[in-house]
């Protein structure tokens, strides 16, 4: 096997534990969704059974007598916005979830906690399907996963503090990887020259690696940044108020 399919095995496994631990998520999540509907009323419920979906909709609406049945679906017709992705609709349902005693962070860890970088990258590529199927769900996400990338939202400061602790062979492997640009752009700006001519020399004359090798690399400097950040070290200024901002 070549590492072109190795790498590509080595993705499609990765989707794969990265769909199973989004789907459990997402099942765990809805169900408590779906209790709510059935217990609730009107047109906070009406908004509710439309995040739910179609499927999940008929399903939770046959268990209500019929002329509250009546109600959701009259209140349901009324609406404009009979999408999930529709701020009131997602902003109701993450209110209902919270209220229930469920955190942002808490929807997040069930599906990344302990979860391999690449399984990470995975959830930031199928970000905007993911959003689609549960829009809470993946925002909470987005707003609790570090990836390599993100390095680029550390201050200059903070980025000079954790390259102190990044031997130069791991930081070269890291940006090998793909979309590492603006990473290396902000590394190199916290160099000293001679410092960026190794780094480049290092990168250059390491020649191709596997995708699992630059992973593990990014993995071990995320790491080293969560450590720093836990001790107080350096703050991660990670997301500005807009940054994910509901679309």
């Amino acid at each position: 096997m070549d590492i072109e399919d190795e790498e590509a095995k080595f993705e499609e496994l990765a989707r794969e534990e990265m769909e199973r631990r989004f789907s459990e998520a997402d099942e765990k999540y809805m169900g408590m969704l779906e209790e709510y509907v059935a217990g609730g009323f009107c047109e906070t419920l009406a908004r509710i059974t439309i995040y739910l979906g179609k499927e999940r909709a008929e399903k939770v609406l046959g268990k209500l007598p019929e002329e509250i049945r009546t109600e959701i679906e009259k209140r349901i017709d009324a609406l404009d916005d009979k999408t999930r992705t529709d701020k009131k609709n997602y902003l109701l349902a993450k209110q209902v979830l919270e209220n229930a005693g469920v955190c942002d962070k808490m929807m997040a860890d069930s599906v990344i906690k302990d979860a391999e970088q690449a399984v990470l990258v995975a959830l930031y590529n199928e970000s905007d399907a993911l959003f689609n199927r549960n829009p809470v769900l993946e925002r909470s996400i987005a707003s609790n996963i570090f990836l390599f990338a993100d390095i680029v939202f550390l201050d200059d400061m903070a980025i000079q503090r954790v390259l102190q602790k990044v031997n130069i062979r791991t930081l070269a492997k890291a940006l090998k990887g793909k979309n590492t640009e603006l990473a290396r752009e902000k590394i190199f700006h916290n160099k000293s020259s001679r410092a960026v001519d190794m780094l480049k020399e290092e990168i250059e004359y390491m020649g191709p690696i596997r995708l699992h090798d630059v992973l593990d690399a990014q993995a071990e400097i995320i790491e080293i940044i969560k450590q720093m950040e836990k001790s107080g070290e350096i703050v991660i200024a990670r997301f500005g108020e807009d940054a994910f901002a509901f679309v």
